[in-house]
């Protein structure tokens, strides 16, 4: 048992209970105090009844009482807010350094960690503002919560082969870190795990990786690119920014990557912290996959200028979550068809100017239309879980022209011309795609068209929104500008009339 010598206070206290207390005394053996365990022959090192200060060197084995202890670890804040502590010699004896055992000695420059040394605990190095330099020992396999945030003057830190976890929030806040290597080992990285290191310029994710913490590398301003290993089987990067190997879920974007940014649309979370402090982001698109957007997700990204969110309803958004420092006066584009939502949608609705999308902008929907004369052929892809497709056509008074509903094999279900006749039947083009080819236009007139996708409830899956425009052939022109030359539409096609003769719209006379 510990050699500690207890003295117990007891106490009633009305409608609270029982509280127990204990005092204690350590052992002082020379400069240091010990817990001594006389069953095991171990001393532990810890604090005494003042601050440590100057060179300390630990001693492998202490004698008290006739008896040699070897010392094997570090207690708990055992060195706690020893600002007046330069330098500390771990004896190769030591196998563990507690929680909070050197937290806020900032006169400490470097540390060595004996190998001897198995586990490093949380909060361990925490605040040690002066540490430029710190040597992990080859047999460290944790590194536990906090061990080194904020010790905002180291430089360089080495992880050796044997660590296999990096705790939550392990170098918050080390600013002055600017390049750190994870080796193979590591199959774990906490949350927050590097978050902050502004001087941070590049990281490699090695393929033992199989576990990464949200915001892993949250606000490293000088960041620009997340490397993954190619054969990580659980995470990937795409053009330096960190997602799940599936793509579904974006984890974090690099701090020091600037300009517009479109998310993939595979992407149907975007995690908490995933754009934290991402100042040089100036645009983001959101995709209407996209789901959910994770707390702090946008943190901080003061150099936003607007946002597209192409989701047909507004994603949800946890507590807080996710627009903090980010203006809310900037454009918020959203389809036509949802502007209400978003102006109703919890955290969307704080934006104050939310818009819908351009029509010059919907044109680069994944739906296509390519216009002719009288006819234009749509095509678009097949969506996951779609039941029916509707395709609306209006010309740009709003009128519509025709309205459309396809199953999901992409087979004609209804129809409804309020002008034009129907053209062919729906041809599958691709493996994923569908087309129908509507005739009976008027040649040179703008229109606008909508496809909306809903599963089998009849909830809208995805809306593709667009514009085009019918060609003006050629001749039509010299038909028009004759003397009372005037359009006519003969069922369902048009024609140009010329007193009595009647022009088709290559210029042909029609019988």
């Amino acid at each position: 048992m510990k050699t500690k010598i207890f003295t117990l206070f007891l106490a009633l206290v009305v409608n609270v209970g029982t509280i127990f207390a204990w005092d204690y005394e350590r052992i002082q053996i020379g400069d240091l105090y010990y817990d001594l365990d006389t069953g095991t022959k171990t001393a532990e090192v810890t604090s005494g009844s003042a601050r440590y200060s100057g060179n300390i060197v630990i001693p492998a084995y202490v004698d008290y009482a006739a008896t040699t202890y070897c010392v094997t670890s570090i207690g708990n804040q055992a060195f706690y807010y020893s600002t007046s502590l330069t330098s500390v010699t771990i004896p190769n004896s030591v196998t563990s350094i507690g929680e909070g055992a050197f937290y806020g000695c900032s006169g400490l420059t470097n540390v060595t960690i004996p190998n001897s040394v198995t586990s490093i605990e949380s909060s361990a190095f925490q605040a040690c503002t002066g540490l430029t330099n710190i040597t992990i020992g080859n047999s460290v396999t944790s590194i536990g919560y906090a061990a080194f945030v904020w010790c905002t003057s180291l430089t360089s830190v080495t992880i050796p082969n044997s660590v296999t976890s990096i705790g939550d929030y392990v170098f918050q806040d080390c600013y002055s870190l600017t390049s750190i290597t994870i080796p193979n080992s590591v199959t774990s990285i906490g949350e927050y795990a590097f978050a902050g290191c502004s001087g941070l310029t590049s990281i490699e994710i090695p393929s033992s990786v199989t576990s990464i913490g949200k915001a892993p590398l949250a606000g490293c301003a000088s960041l620009t690119d997340i490397n993954v290993a190619a054969d990580n089987t659980k995470y990937c990067s795409v053009n330096g920014v960190l997602f799940n190997n599936e793509k579904t879920n974006l984890i974090q974007y690099p701090g020091g990557k600037a300009g517009a940014y479109t998310i993939p649309n595979s992407v149907t979370s975007i995690g908490e912290g995933a754009f934290y402090g991402c100042s040089g982001l100036t645009n983001v698109t959101i995709p209407n996959s996209v789901t959910s957007i994770g707390e702090g997700a946008f943190y901080g990204c003061s150099g936003l200028a607007s946002i597209t969110c192409e989701a047909v309803e507004p994603p949800t958004c946890t507590y807080d979550a996710s627009f903090i420092g980010v203006s809310m006066s900037i454009p918020l584009y959203v389809l036509a068809n949802s502007v209400d939502l978003y102006k109703a949608a919890y955290r969307w609705k704080d934006f104050t100017n939310i818009l819908p999308i351009a029509a010059e902008e919907t044109e680069t929907t994944e739906a296509k239309v390519t216009p002719d004369a009288t006819t234009a052929d749509v095509v678009w892809p097949e969506v996951d879980n779609a039941y029916t497709y509707e395709l609306v056509i209006k010309d740009k008074d709003g009128k519509a022209i025709c309205r459309l509903t396809f199953n999901a094999q992409g087979q004609l279900m209804s129809i409804a011309f309020n002008a034009p006749a129907r053209g062919d039947a729906p041809q599958k083009t691709q493996t994923a795609g569908f087309a129908f080819t509507v005739t009976g236009l008027e040649s040179g007139k703008a229109y606008d068209y909508t496809l909306t996708a809903k599963n089998e409830g009849g909830t809208v899956l995805k809306v593709e929104e667009g514009s085009f425009t019918t060609k003006t052939p050629q001749g039509i022109e010299e038909v028009e500008n004759a003397t009372k030359a005037t359009k006519v539409i003969r069922e369902g096609q048009v024609l140009i009339q010329k007193g009595e003769k009647v022009f088709d719209l290559r210029g042909q006379e029609v019988r």
